[in-house]
């Protein structure tokens, strides 16, 4: 027997110590802000202490589940155990999601962004934008009611709302700006749309794609460049036409007779932008112009212009120089009055007159005259004031004289 009871008071002893140990319990919320824990907290417990913690959701919250060392051990509010080891326990809320609705009114005078579903207490951010510079933002409604706020702001979800951003017309000038392409439909350009008066611009010119080998090349407004750069800006001021160039043309610059003279310029050249051609006379000859197409465009021996959008071909037409002609005996020739207000009169004495031609100081050939006697009248009253070379070819050659046209 007294084996036996010493033997149990030694068990009895262990017992004891096995039932003083302690626990670490921690207790954490979240979100942080989703609502509060009771009946506990975080700290050293008895083994086989009761606990039994209550959670409390906060206000757009409810309560979610209770993880105990990363495990869910219960889905209500209140829930008790038996410290019997150490344990991490959260307790999980959930927001209560609000749907948030953004309008435009008028929707063509405007567009918005940042509606959706969100959360209680998340912070969400809505904005108003006119579409053009006709339009202008005015203000918010929050459902129906006047909600004073700037264009762009930002907000907590608490509840459904509707907001309506409201637009009106701007009563201050404003400018369409219009952009293009060429080649067109091949490559991008943006930045166009209407502006207010006063107000920056900045267009940009996209790379081809779909296979196309283009480069930028410049920016056209009324075929004159205004920017090499594949974007630039600008104040508005005014409607404006510009057109993204992707191509270059062909200025092809030649002679209407090679023996009469040479002519330089020819090339590779971007539209829009000043190109000088020049055109040398050979010893004996002179420039009468230049053509295109057949149409005169320049008299001057230099021919400065803006480089279409087009590839062209620019002829220098020479000709004798009526300055160089072999003189013959002249003595005989008359012409008079000389200065004169219309008519010339042209007195070649024995020899006999085939041809008169009238050219002005530039070379160019103002007037015709055929005839066959040796003395013929010429009315010039048509031509403006100024000095004019008068060409006789008779029978036995050709004689100039200088007249002027008062």
């Amino acid at each position: 027997m007294t084996c036996f009871f010493a033997l149990g008071e030694q068990t009895h002893f262990n017992n004891s110590e096995a039932n003083s140990e302690t626990f670490v319990i921690t207790i954490s919320v979240e979100p942080a802000e989703g609502g509060t824990v009771s009946g506990g907290s975080s700290g050293t417990y008895e083994y086989g202490e009761i606990i039994t913690l209550v959670a409390t959701p906060a206000s757009g919250y409810r309560f979610g589940w209770w993880l105990c060392n990363g495990t869910v051990v219960s889905k209500e509010t209140v829930w008790t155990f038996t410290v019997v080891e150490d344990k991490t326990i959260t307790a999980l809320f959930e927001g209560d999601n609000y749907n948030i609705t953004v309008s435009a009114s008028p929707s063509s005078f405007g567009t918005v962004s940042g509606g959706g579903n969100y959360a209680a207490g998340e912070v969400v951010s809505i904005s108003a934008t006119p579409t053009s510079a006709a339009y202008a933002f005015v203000g918010w409604t929050l459902n129906g009611e006047e909600y004073p706020a700037e264009h762009t702001f930002e907000f907590t979800v608490t509840a459904n709302a509707n907001f309506v951003a409201h637009f009106d017309q701007v009563g201050w000038d404003f400018f369409t700006i219009t952009l293009l392409s060429n080649p067109p439909d091949v490559c991008s350009v943006v930045g166009g749309g209407d502006f207010l008066n006063g107000y920056y611009c900045t267009v940009y010119a996209f790379g081809c794609y779909d296979g196309y080998e283009y480069d930028f090349v410049n920016w056209l407004e009324d075929g004159e460049e205004v920017s090499s750069q594949p974007y630039f800006s600008f104040v508005v001021t005014r409607d404006r036409v510009l057109v993204a160039n992707y191509e270059r043309y062909e200025i092809d610059v030649v002679s209407s007779n090679p023996e009469y003279g040479e002519v330089q310029g020819s090339g590779n050249f971007a539209p829009g932008i000043q190109a000088t051609v020049t055109a040398i006379p050979n010893s004996g000859y002179e420039l009468v112009n230049w053509t295109k197409n057949g149409v005169i465009v320049s008299t001057n021996e230099s021919y400065t212009f803006i480089t279409p959008l087009e590839s062209i071909e620019l002829v220098a037409n020479f000709e004798k120089s009526i300055l160089s002609i072999e003189t013959i005996e002249t003595s005989s020739i008359k012409i008079y009055p000389n200065p004169t207000g219309g008519e010339l009169k042209i007195v070649c004495g024995k020899l006999k007159v085939e041809n008169i031609e009238i050219y002005d100081a530039f070379g160019k050939k103002v007037g015709v005259t055929c005839t066959n006697t040796a003395e013929t009248t010429i009315d010039i009253s048509h031509l403006s004031a100024g000095v004019y070379f008068v060409k006789i070819q008779t029978e036995t050659g050709e004689v100039v004289r200088k007249v002027v046209k008062e």
